[in-house]
């Protein structure tokens, strides 16, 4: 093969395992005698290219791109995505299962909101729901391993079933109110998620619960704040909504559970330290395949239950915080508008980076709350002339979208908009919190105390 011309020659590389063969053979040589110069057997091993297209061995290799890498692939073994796919469907639990404890959860809730029970019967139900959450879930995240888990779809029915018992079992106390039954839903949700999170077998599930778990803690912290500073429920939500950006700009960089040492050699590259008791991170020198594939899934799974469980609370309380509105008060109105805006327009622009469709789509599902809760608030304020404005609004919005669709149909991308997109989010997630804090009568509030 050394006699060949050069420009006759088709360069390849052949990777067997950790072996890596650097070939130099004649355009017209034949890929399996290629194979066999280099002590393979093209009748027992497959052959794949860069693309992950299988080589036929009897095929020249001037059908081969010049400096392709051919892989040997054993065709007797599994792949990493069957063997994910096979375990994944192996360890979940049936459709049917599932299907059935998110019937009864929502059956549960809708009696709870619409049939004013006994006290006895309504502890009765609750204790039922959340046992059969309990005895659910400790058998779902014991069998749930796999890394591509439908985590969403397997902790629906749980977490449904846990909301239904703290609506049932929140009227039945002496003090009952509306905060009350918002922190009994968020405690048990809390609980019920840590603990499910020390048992659970699969990583990815485990990180899920332990997300679960904070995001409904803290959510029965602000709640609780709120009732003990004597706040309505209007404020309460109102206080939600404009916690909601904040947590959803916060959640992605706090989803990925990487070392620092991932990132970056401290002890080889850094030379000042920033403190004098400092401790350089352990540098990770090495991750395979496996680690990385693991971190992914997890990180996602907490992406996706913090958006689910937020998107969900700013659903719920994007009614009773707008409608109806303060017409009384120009400073609990000017929150109102605000954090209703501000909101809408952060959870809008913050779901551009999502690549999957849950954490795309729950905020934009929770911006339509937001705007028809605004929508049947100006009814109820306007009237009548509400539907000429609307009209006018809704003719304005189908001639921009008209004059928009077409570009973006095209694939028109814009660096500058999408700077605009970032500066207008960093600006809406900064001003959301404060609005919500005058939606809530926050001022009034500090006016009493310092009177």
């Amino acid at each position: 093969m050394e006699t060949v011309d050069t420009s006759q020659r088709r360069r390849v590389a052949i990777c067997d395992g950790p072996t890596r063969h650097d070939i130099a053979a004649p355009a017209d040589l034949k890929v399996a005698d290629v194979l066999r110069h280099v002590g393979l057997d093209p009748r027992v091993v497959r052959v794949r290219d860069r693309a992950g297209v299988d080589v036929d061995p009897a095929s020249p290799l001037w059908q081969v791109t010049d400096g392709d890498v051919l892989t040997v692939v054993d065709p007797t073994a599994e792949g990493p995505r069957g063997r994910r796919r096979r375990q994944a469907a192996a360890s979940t639990p049936n459709d049917h299962g599932k299907t059935v404890l998110g019937a009864f959860a929502i059956l549960m809730i809708v009696l709870a909101l619409t049939v004013h029970l006994p006290a006895p019967l309504a502890i009765a139900l609750g204790i039922v729901a959340i046992a059969g959450a309990v005895a659910a879930g400790a058998v779902w995240v014991r069998r749930a391993t796999a890394d591509d888990v439908d985590v969403a779809a397997g902790l629906f029915p749980l977490l449904a079933l846990t909301a239904a018992a703290g609506l049932l079992v929140a009227p039945s106390v002496a003090w009952g109110s509306v905060h009350v039954a918002v922190i009994c839903i968020a405690a048990m949700l809390a609980v019920l998620a840590g603990g499910l999170a020390l048992v659970a077998a699969g990583r990815a599930v485990g990180a899920a619960l332990a997300t679960v778990a904070v995001v409904a803690g803290l959510l029965a912290a602000l709640w609780a704040l709120a009732l003990l500073l004597s706040l309505p429920t209007s404020a309460a939500c109102a206080l939600t909504m404009g916690v909601a950006p904040v947590a959803l700009r916060v959640l992605p960089s706090t989803a990925l559970s990487a070392a620092p040492g991932m990132f970056i050699d401290f002890v080889r590259f850094q030379t000042l330290r920033w403190s004098a008791r400092q401790r350089e991170p352990e540098p990770a020198h090495a991750i395979d395949a496996v680690q990385a594939r693991a971190m992914v899934a997890q990180s996602a799974a907490r992406w996706q239950l913090g958006t689910i469980l937020v998107c969900v609370a700013v659903a719920v309380a994007a009614p009773p915080a707008l409608v109806p509105l303060a017409a009384d008060d120009v400073l609990t109105l000017s929150g109102q508008l605000a954090v209703a805006a501000c909101t809408a327009i952060a959870l809008t622009l913050q779901s551009r980076r999502a690549l999957h469709a849950t954490v795309r789509w729950m905020p934009r599902a929770a911006v339509a709350a937001i705007v028809v809760s605004l929508a049947v608030a100006a009814w109820q304020k306007v009237g009548t002339d509400l539907v000429v404005t609307g009209i006018v609004v809704l003719l304005a919005a189908a001639l921009v979208i008209a004059a928009v669709i077409v570009p973006v149909g095209r694939g028109a991308r814009s660096l500058r908009w999408s700077r605009v997109g970032d500066i207008l989010e960093s600006i809406t997630v900064a001003f959301a919190l404060p609005a919500g804090l005058l939606a809530a009568g926050i001022v009034d509030l500090v006016r009493g105390m310092m009177a």
